[in-house]
C-alpha cells in the first residue's frame, strides 16, 4: 500500500512539475540539465547508485520551500510537496530493461516515444544500463503539457492507474472499477449535468443557460454575484474530478459573464453623461465610474472558487489525489503559492457514518462542519458507482440506513441518490448518469417513488450503453430540483440510437423533451407510453441518415 502510495505522489509532483515547466510558472527542464549532465560522467554510477532519484527529491525539497540558487525555484508549498518520502524508498540509477520485463509486456502503447539527440547519445554510452524510469522521466519532459494533458486524459490515467494498481496488490480476477462500480464520465456528460443543475439553481425560472440568467438579473445583478459566491456544490463519488473541474468552468463563465455585465452597465452611464450633461462636475464623475471598472482574473476567480464554493469526497485515495492534482492545474500561478485542498476534497464512505462498519467511515457533519451550521449542499453532481459490491455485514447495515431503496435490491446508484437527498437544501439541485433501469425496470420503483415524493423539474435522458469505453452498460441521465409539492410531470427523451461520437457533439439541452404525466405511470411506477407516439418523437427515418440502395434481388439471380 505505502509502495503505490508514494509511487502515485512522485508521478503525481512530476506531472505537475512538468506541467508548470509548459505553462511559464517555472523554469523549464529544471532537473533534466542536471541528470544529463550526471549521466555524461560514466565514472560516479555503480549497481547501487541513486543518484537521479536523490537529485529529484531535492528538486522536490525545493518546490515546497523555495530556492534562492543559481536558478531560482518559487516554493509552492501546499498538500503537493510538503510530504516528505521514507529513507528507504529510491530507484536505481542502473537497471537492464530486462527487470521491466513483465511490464513492457503488457503495456498498451503502440508507438514508444524517443528521446531527443542530446539524451540518445548518452543513454548509447551506457549500453542500455540506464534505468528506463529516467528515460521515460526525461520523455516526459519533453512533452508540450499546455496541448497534451487535459481533464480527459488525466481520467484515462486515472482509469489505468487504477488497473494497474489492482494488479499490483493482486487482485486480479476482481477488478477496482467491478468491485467499487468506477467508471470515468465522458465530458459532454459533465457538461449537460452541471449546466442543467448549476444554472437552474441559481435562476428564478429555471433556466438553464448562461446568457438567459444574465438577462433574468439584468436589474439586479449584484443578487446573482451573491447567490454564485455563496453557492455549495459537491460530488460525493469525485472520481478523477471531472465534474467538479466542469462546476468550475461554469462558475467561472458565470463570474465573467456577470462582470462584464456590470462594466457594460458602467459604460452606458458613461455614454448617457456624456450625451447628457458637459460641465466640469459631469466629467468628474465620469472618472469616478471608469475607475470603477473591474476586471476579470480568471485564476483567481478559480482559487475563490475552489475555496468557496467546489466540495469532493471519494472512497478511492488514488482518485482523491488525481482531483487534487487536476484542481492543482487550475490554479497553478507564478510566484504564488498552491492552496491546500484536504478541507474540500477528501477521502470517504459517503454511504457510511459508523467506523465499526469501515474505517473510512465519514461523517458529514463533522467533515464539513460549516457546510452545515447554515444549511445544506445547494448542488450536487456526480457519476456514483453502479452495482458496487459489499461483504454480508455492510450490505445489511446499509439495507437498515437507506431503507426507502432497498427493500428490492441493493444497488450503490440508489444509495447514493437516496445520500444526496438528505444532503441537498430545500431548493437544491441534482444531477447524475445512473444506469437506464431508473427508467422502468421493477426493482427500481423503490428509487424512482423517493424522487417522485421530493422534487420536481425532472428531466431524464436515456443515454443507450455507448456511454462509457470498455463499458457496454445502457445508461441515463436524471436531473431534479428538490421540492415540498409533488410534481405533475416529468420531462424523458431517448437518445439509445445514437453513439458516443454522436453523442459527444448533439446538443443535449435541445428542447425535445417528451413530457409524462405522473398519472400515466403504472403501479411499478413504469412509464406508460404509447409506443407509435414515442417512435414518431424520438426515432428518425432511416433513409434521413444513410443512402439507401439495393443489393442482389433473389429474384434476379
Amino acid at each position: 500500500e505505502n509502495s503505490i502510495k508514494y509511487a502515485q505522489l512522485f508521478l503525481n509532483r512530476m506531472i505537475f512539475i512538468y506541467f508548470a515547466e509548459s505553462t511559464g510558472k517555472m523554469p523549464r527542464r529544471i532537473f533534466q540539465k542536471d541528470i544529463l549532465k550526471i549521466l555524461g560522467t560514466v565514472m560516479i554510477f555503480g549497481e547501487s547508485t541513486h543518484l537521479i532519484y536523490d537529485i529529484i527529491m531535492r528538486v522536490f525539497d525545493k518546490l515546497d520551500k523555495g530556492s534562492d540558487d543559481s536558478v531560482k525555484i518559487f516554493g509552492f508549498n501546499g498538500e503537493l510537496f510538503n510530504e516528505r518520502f521514507p529513507a528507504l524508498i529510491s530507484f536505481k540509477d542502473l537497471r537492464d530493461e530486462s527487470y521491466f520485463k513483465n511490464i513492457f509486456n503488457k503495456s498498451t502503447i503502440k508507438v514508444r516515444p524517443e528521446l531527443d539527440n542530446e539524451s540518445k547519445k548518452i543513454f548509447k554510452v551506457h549500453k542500455g544500463k540506464i534505468n528506463p524510469i529516467i528515460k521515460n522521466l526525461l520523455i516526459l519532459g519533453s512533452f508540450d503539457f499546455r496541448t497534451e494533458i487535459n481533464v480527459n486524459i488525466l481520467g484515462h490515467i486515472f482509469e489505468q492507474s487504477i488497473s494497474d494498481i489492482e494488479i499490483l496488490k493482486g487482485d486480479k480476477k476482481q477488478g477496482k472499477r467491478k468491485k467499487e462500480g468506477i467508471y470515468y464520465t465522458p465530458e459532454f456528460v459533465t457538461g449537460f449535468i452541471c449546466k442543467n443543475t448549476i444554472i437552474p439553481f441559481l435562476s428564478k425560472k429555471g433556466v438553464n443557460s448562461i446568457s438567459h440568467l444574465i438577462q433574468e438579473y439584468n436589474e439586479d445583478i449584484e443578487e446573482l454575484e451573491e447567490k454564485v459566491n455563496k453557492i455549495k456544490i459537491l460530488d460525493p463519488a469525485c472520481g478523477s474530478g471531472a465534474f467538479l473541474l466542469k462546476a468550475i468552468e461554469i462558475l467561472v463563465e458565470i463570474k465573467k459573464e456577470i462582470i462584464d455585465f456590470k462594466n457594460f452597465r458602467r459604460r452606458f452611464k458613461i455614454t448617457v453623461s456624456e450625451s447628457v450633461k458637459k460641465s466640469p462636475r459631469s466629467r468628474k464623475t465620469e472618472e469616478v465610474i471608469y475607475e470603477s471598472f473591474q476586471k476579470f482574473n480568471e485564476i483567481e476567480e478559480i482559487r475563490d472558487i475552489i475555496q468557496n464554493n467546489i466540495y469532493g469526497v471519494d472512497l478511492n485515495e488514488e482518485s482523491v489525489e488525481i482531483t487534487k492534482l487536476s484542481i492543482f492545474f487550475k490554479i497553478c500561478k507564478k510566484n504564488e503559492k498552491l492552496l491546500t485542498l484536504k478541507d474540500m476534497i477528501k477521502c470517504g464512505d459517503s454511504l457510511i457514518e459508523n467506523l465499526d462498519i469501515t474505517p473510512k467511515a465519514f461523517d458529514w457533519k463533522k467533515n464539513f462542519s460549516e457546510i452545515f451550521e447554515n444549511r445544506k449542499f445547494d448542488v450536487i453532481i456526480g457519476n456514483p458507482p453502479w452495482g458496487a459490491e459489499f461483504n454480508n455485514r455492510k450490505k445489511q447495515h446499509l439495507k437498515k440506513i437507506y431503507n426507502r431503496v432497498s427493500f428490492r435490491t441493493v444497488n450503490s446508484f440508489k444509495m447514493f441518490i437516496e445520500r444526496s437527498l438528505s444532503l441537498l437544501s430545500p431548493n437544491g439541485s441534482f444531477g447524475f448518469i445512473v444506469p437506464n433501469g431508473i427508467i422502468e425496470m421493477p426493482d427500481y420503483s423503490d428509487v424512482r417513488r423517493l424522487i417522485l415524493d421530493f422534487s420536481s423539474n425532472i428531466k431524464i435522458i436515456d443515454m443507450g450503453d455507448d456511454i462509457f469505453e470498455d463499458v457496454n452498460y445502457p445508461s441515463s441521465i436524471i436531473t431534479f430540483s428538490m421540492a415540498s409539492l409533488k410534481p405533475d410531470s416529468i420531462q424523458l427523451k431517448d437518445l439509445k440510437l445514437y453513439n458516443r461520437e454522436q453523442l459527444s457533439t448533439y446538443e443535449l439541452e435541445r428542447e425535445n423533451f417528451k413530457t409524462i404525466r405522473i398519472e400515466d405511470l403504472d403501479d411499478k411506477l413504469r412509464f406508460k407510453v404509447n409506443e407509435l407516439d414515442f417512435l414518431e418523437d424520438f426515432t428518425c427515418l432511416i433513409e434521413d441518415k444513410y443512402y439507401v440502395i439495393f443489393g442482389v434481388k433473389v429474384y434476379q439471380t
